[in-house]
């Protein structure tokens, strides 16, 4: 591999051995460091000690040679990411059009970079992230945050689109320019987007450094909403994705139910509820769990709040159900149906939860199959699984798919079973949903 890089430049053995004894067997290695000795003029009677000692000392090495408007045209793409676009770059080098195209053109030309597409389309790729991390160390710490802060400021003046569409990219680049409270908010809208579209490990990823960054704020009152509107989120993704009773569920409900010291927090607090009664149904009984939803369903009559009402009645019914008091629990999930129409979907009470109309007619079938009517239970769940299809939610589907293994008619044969069960198998690894699987 070295020779062939080499060419017909014909290094010394001693280089080439000393190429291969520091490259350690990796290819990418081998090359680089056969393109520094070659770049620096240690072709012929080179020492083996014009070898850089390192991949990195090589890398920079090569960029130093290339000049300074192509080592900041590295450094400005390595602070945008592994890829950049031509445009975002341009937008935030402080390079003229021309001195850029000549810069790129010199590093595609010593292969740290890749192109795709043309003109002010054309996207970069670092070679290997080895060489972003080349070009992105060997900036100042204060330089780099200038230029994460210009990033951003590019992204939300002049893509707001692709800021729209990535919040967790804006994220990134306001946490490493030092802003911390528009970095907190980011990762709170990435958590949001990956939970609606329940990308529930990506949504625990984007929240959890969302509080991570907390203490980059000031103690008061407005991070402690931030920090509450986080919590609330983070729970509704831990359930799904480590399961009812897991001790993160009850410390982010339990830390979010500490934070609802005021009246204007009174939506929050209805949410917490209802997390709180999912993790405590599992892990403490029906008593407590069935305490907690009355306390939801009276505070959501009292705010007049329709979908946190809708809530309250879902899980008074759930806890009936359990608790094996059959009769009330098909008067809540009716009276949960009858109200799911005008509730807002949005409302943060139902952040991480199945679709309610789905889980209502779930646990309806249920009911009516242990009461003893088949036929009226398989009705509804067939109803439930294709409302849960329609919906294309993994986590509602789960539920629904769950349920209907229960709710069979004895004229189906066993098969059917097993084939919905394997289906919701294979739905829940797919989508990390271990309380499912």
């Amino acid at each position: 591999l070295v020779r062939r890089v080499a060419d017909r430049a014909a290094l010394p053995e001693a280089v080439v051995a000393e190429i291969v004894e520091r490259a350690d067997g990796v290819p990418l290695f081998a090359e680089e460091l056969t393109r520094a000795v070659l770049e620096a003029g240690a072709a012929g009677a080179a020492p083996a000690s014009a070898v850089p000692a390192t991949l990195h000392a090589s890398l920079l090495a090569r960029l130093d040679r290339l000049g300074p408007a192509a080592r900041e045209a590295a450094q400005v793409g390595a602070v945008v990411g592994r890829e950049f676009a031509h445009e975002l770059l341009a937008a935030v080098a402080d390079l003229g059009e021309e001195a850029l195209a000549a810069a790129l053109g010199q590093l595609l030309g010593a292969r740290l970079l890749f192109r795709r597409g043309a003109g002010p389309e054309a996207g970069y790729l670092f070679k290997h992230a080895l060489v972003r991390d080349a070009a992105y160390d060997s900036l100042l710490r204060s330089k780099r945050r200038q230029l994460h802060a210009r990033v951003a400021a590019v992204l939300e003046e002049r893509f707001p689109a692709r800021g729209k569409a990535q919040p967790e990219l804006l994220a990134h680049h306001c946490a490493e320019a030092g802003l911390a409270e528009r970095a907190v908010g980011y990762r709170y809208e990435a958590g949001r987007r990956a939970m609606a579209r329940s990308a529930m490990a990506e949504a625990v990823a984007q929240l959890t450094q969302g509080l991570g960054l907390m203490a980059g704020l000031p103690a008061g009152p407005d991070r402690d909403r931030t920090e509450l509107d986080l919590r609330i989120a983070l729970g509704g993704a831990l359930i799904a994705t480590r399961g009812w009773t897991a001790p993160e569920v009850g410390e982010a409900y339990g830390r979010a139910r500490e934070l609802c010291t005021e009246e204007a927090q009174r939506p929050q607090l209805l949410a917490v509820l209802s997390g709180l009664f999912v993790y405590h149904l599992q892990r403490s009984g029906t008593g407590v769990a069935g305490r907690i939803a009355g306390e939801l369903l009276g505070l959501a009559e009292r705010e007049r709040d329709v979908a946190a009402r809708a809530a309250g009645h879902r899980l008074l019914g759930v806890s009936s159900m359990y608790g094996g008091r059959f009769r009330p629990a098909l008067a809540h999930l009716e009276q949960a149906l009858a109200l799911h129409e005008a509730a807002d979907r949005g409302s943060p009470v139902f952040l991480g939860a199945p679709d309610i109309r789905v889980a209502c007619l779930g646990f309806t079938a249920l009911i009516l199959l242990w009461q003893g009517y088949p036929e009226r239970a398989l009705a509804r769940s067939r109803e439930a699984l294709a409302a849960a299809h329609e919906l294309d939610d993994p986590h509602t589907t789960s539920m629904a798919l769950d349920h209907r293994c229960w709710v069979h008619h004895d004229r189906d044969e066993p098969r059917s079973v097993l084939e919905r069960a394997a289906t919701l198998m294979a739905l829940a690894a797919d989508q990390e949903l271990p309380a499912w699987l």
